[in-house]
C-alpha cells in the first residue's frame, strides 16, 4: 500500500492537543469558576481589558463560497457523521486521528493512494470517485496488534458503486478470498497475513473496511463486527446529490467565521484545513478516543477549523471545562489581564509547539504556534473576535 501522507497543517495540530499592537476590547473574560457554576450566559458584561493580538485579525471574517475541490471536502466532512467510531467496534481501537493523517476527506488521487491498497486506486479513479472520507484507529500508534480502517467513497450512481466493487474483486482475484457474513454481495480478500481488506456497495457509496489482527481469522471477525455497525449507521445518512454539492453551506451558525484565517492557504491541501465539523467529525480527528468524554461533557456540538480551532460548547461552563481539561503539557505563561486564557508548552525534543486557549461565552478557541508570544497573540485575537458575539 502506498503511504504518501498529505500535510494537514495547524488546524490538525490543534485538534490533537491533549496550544503586535495593543488594542482595547470589552467582552467576557470567563474564569474557571463559571465551569463549576455551569452558567449558560454567552455575553455577560465584563471589565474592559487590554490584550496584545499582534497583527492578527480581530473581527469575524467573511467566508467565501466553496468551489471545486473545496466543495467536495464539505461533503466529505458530512460523510464523517456516517462512520462508526473505532471504539464502538472494539474498545482497543482508540488511537489514530488527524495528527497521524488518518482521518480526512479524500478528494484526489494522491490522497486516495494513502487510503486504499494499490490494486484499488485504479478502479476508483477509472470510475470517477467524487469524494471519500477515511478514518483509521488502532491499539498503538506504532506496530499495532489490532487496527481498523473504515472509508466511505462516493460515486455517481448505485450502478457505478456496484461496478467498482466488481472491479476490485477482479483486481484482487488472485489473493486469498475471505467470507464476511455481514457484507453479502461485497468482496473481501487477505491483503497480507493478518489483514483483511473488503468492499461493499450501498447506494452510490462504496464501503471499504480493512482490519488487522494477530491472525487473518481474527481480522475477519473484527471486520465483520465493523460491517454490522457501519451498514446500520450508513442507513441514516443521505448523500448530497452531485449537482447540489457546490451549493453546500460553507459555514454553519457562523462557527467558521469566528476562526482566524488559515496561514497556509497556499498549501495544496489548504481546503482540508478550513471548514466546520460536528462532534462526530471532531471525534474522528482527535488522537485518543479515550479522551472523547471531555468534549461530550462540555456539550460540544460544532467546531470551526481555520488557523486553530473554535469549539462551541453547550454553555460558558462547558467552554471553561474545555479550557481547563483538554490541554496536556507544561503550563506556560499567559497574560494576567486575560484570566480566560490558558497556555501550555507541548514541545518535543525536535519540535517547538505552544498552545494557548481562550474561553468566551460558550466558545473555546485553541491556537498554536512555534513560540509562546505568537500563540498568546492568536488567542488574544480570538478573544476579541468571540467577544463580539
Amino acid at each position: 500500500m502506498r503511504m504518501r501522507i498529505a500535510s494537514m497543517g495547524a488546524a490538525a495540530a490543534a485538534l490533537v492537543v491533549v496550544a503586535g499592537c495593543s488594542t482595547t476590547v470589552s467582552g467576557q473574560a470567563a474564569t474557571s469558576s463559571s465551569a463549576a457554576a455551569g452558567t449558560s450566559s454567552d455575553s455577560a458584561a465584563q471589565p474592559t481589558v487590554n490584550v496584545d493580538s499582534g497583527a492578527f485579525a480581530t473581527t469575524r471574517r467573511t467566508i467565501a463560497p466553496a468551489t471545486g475541490t473545496a466543495a467536495y471536502v464539505l461533503e466529505g466532512n458530512r460523510m464523517a457523521d456516517a462512520i462508526v467510531l473505532g471504539t464502538d467496534v472494539d474498545p482497543r481501537l482508540h488511537l489514530g486521528g488527524a495528527q497521524f493523517k488518518r482521518a480526512y476527506p479524500v478528494v484526489d488521487a494522491a490522497q486516495l493512494a494513502t487510503a486504499v491498497p494499490d490494486a484499488t486506486v485504479d478502479v476508483f479513479t477509472d470510475n470517477n470517485m467524487r469524494v471519500g472520507m477515511t478514518t483509521t484507529r488502532a491499539d498503538s500508534l506504532t506496530d499495532p496488534t489490532v487496527a481498523l480502517r473504515i472509508g466511505l467513497y462516493r460515486f455517481d450512481s448505485d450502478d457505478t458503486a456496484k461496478k467498482v466493487v466488481s472491479g476490485v474483486a477482479a483486481a484482487t482475484a488472485s489473493a486469498k478470498q475471505v467470507k464476511i457474513e455481514a457484507a453479502p454481495g461485497g468482496t473481501a480478500s487477505e491483503f497480507k497475513p493478518g489483514t483483511v481488506d473488503t468492499y461493499l456497495a450501498r447506494g452510490p457509496i462504496v464501503i471499504n473496511i480493512s482490519g488487522t489482527a494477530t491472525t487473518t481469522a481474527a481480522a475477519a471477525q473484527l471486520v465483520n463486527r465493523a460491517y454490522q455497525m457501519e451498514v446500520a449507521k450508513l442507513e441514516g445518512f443521505t448523500p448530497t446529490p452531485i449537482m447540489r454539492i457546490p451549493s453546500l453551506p460553507v459555514d454553519h451558525d457562523g462557527i467558521l467565521s469566528r476562526t482566524l484565517p488559515s496561514e497556509s492557504m497556499d498549501d495544496a491541501n489548504s481546503y482540508l484545513l478550513n471548514g466546520w465539523l460536528t462532534l462526530t467529525g471532531l471525534l474522528h480527528k482527535i488522537t485518543d478516543l479515550d479522551k472523547a468524554d471531555v468534549y461530550r461533557k462540555a456539550g460540544v456540538d460544532l467546531i470551526g477549523m481555520g488557523d486553530g480551532v473554535v469549539y462551541r460548547a453547550k454553555d460558558s461552563g462547558g467552554a471553561n471545562y474545555l479550557l481547563q481539561n483538554v490541554y496536556t503539557g507544561k503550563p506556560a505563561a499567559s497574560p494576567k489581564q486575560l484570566p480566560s486564557m490558558r497556555c501550555v508548552d507541548s514541545s518535543t525534543d525536535t519540535t517547538a509547539l505552544f498552545h494557548c486557549g481562550v474561553a468566551v461565552g460558550r466558545y473555546w478557541a485553541d491556537e498554536n504556534a512555534s513560540d509562546l508570544i505568537t500563540a498568546q497573540q492568536k488567542a488574544a485575537a480570538e478573544y476579541k473576535i468571540l467577544s463580539q458575539g
